[in-house]
């Protein structure tokens, strides 16, 4: 990148000095304006991979976060498998694990996570996967207010 002071910012051919730029007095064209048509969110058809060609174990969160009296963890699985969760508290001793729930694979799979027995306060939840004959690990965290 190079620096401000290399660019010609007044249009006199020097580029040795800096100018200041203001944006009051600075020249206008008239009637030139930019159509940026109309405003559509990231999350198209185009930008997401089908199902088919799902590649990676992907971790989407954990919603609603804060939490009371549950949350539901969203990921992404690209072969069917047993997915489990555990949750551990600041100190790092494991206050909750999931029974092994069989999870086909595809986008936005989701497991509910009880805040049953969680005090108020932090937590990281570890979600595991057996895929292709190894276990794979995603975490996240989330708050449970009471």
């Amino acid at each position: 990148m190079l620096p401000l002071d290399e660019f010609d910012l007044d249009g006199d051919g020097d580029t040795t000095e800096p100018v200041p730029y203001d944006l009051d007095s600075s020249p206008r064209i008239e009637g030139a304006s930019v159509d940026l048509g109309p405003y559509e969110c990231c999350n198209t058809v185009a930008d997401e991979p089908n199902e088919t060609t799902l590649a990676t174990f992907t971790l989407r969160g954990a919603y609603p976060n804060p939490f009371n009296p549950s949350t539901r963890i969203a990921f992404d699985l690209p072969q069917d498998a047993d997915v489990t969760v555990e949750v551990f508290d600041v100190l790092g001793r494991k206050v909750f694990e999931s029974v092994p729930q069989f999870v086909a694979a595809g986008r936005n799979r989701t497991i509910d996570l009880p805040g049953d027995g969680l005090a108020s306060g932090f937590y990281l939840y570890r979600i595991a996967a057996e895929i292709g004959g190894e276990t794979r690990r995603l975490t996240g965290r989330v708050t449970v207010l009471k």
